[in-house]
């Protein structure tokens, strides 16, 4: 019996868990029905690449199967996963040939301080503690790329940086 507003929600939490454990163990499959998407959605079935000529930074979005991750301590933790069934998300990520590289459509007096970075946010997840098969499977929150950004150093520019040097 819960006495003030909140108290239960620690029951709650863990009566989540549990449910969603049963219903991964017992049916083996991912435990929401799943929708059917239009024949123009094609997500399931290709990665998505950004416009390379009209982004500073471009991207691709592709579905990443996951057994592990990193949550926001910054612990690697195992993610809940069968032979039949792997936790999958959609992740946006720098492309590789641009990515930690100078950034496209930046005016020149700033191109030589700016650099593509990779974004992350943070996304519910199964899981536990890496190394720990003794510790319950519970929900938590793992990191998954969602984006590059154009980041620009405000500090000296390269030609002001040798001038200084020499």
């Amino acid at each position: 019996m819960c006495f003030y507003e909140g108290t239960c929600s620690g029951q709650r939490h863990k009566a989540l868990q549990m449910r969603l454990l049963d219903l991964l163990k017992i049916h083996n499959k991912h435990p929401f029905e799943r929708r059917l998407r239009s024949k123009v959605d094609l997500r399931e079935h290709r990665l998505f690449y950004s416009d390379e000529t009209s982004e500073c930074c471009p991207t691709y979005t592709a579905l990443a199967r996951r057994t592990s991750g990193i949550n926001p301590q910054g612990m690697m933790v195992e993610l809940f996963h069968t032979l039949n069934f792997t936790q999958t998300f959609y992740e946006t990520l720098c492309r590789p040939s641009i990515k930690d590289r100078q950034c496209q459509f930046i005016a020149p007096e700033y191109a030589g301080n700016s650099r593509c970075v990779q974004q992350y946010s943070y996304m519910y997840a199964l899981g536990r503690v890496w190394g720990k098969p003794h510790y319950q499977f519970s929900i938590d929150f793992i990191r998954v790329g969602t984006g590059c950004k154009c980041q620009v150093d405000r500090g000296l520019s390269r030609k002001q940086k040798q001038h200084r040097i020499n």
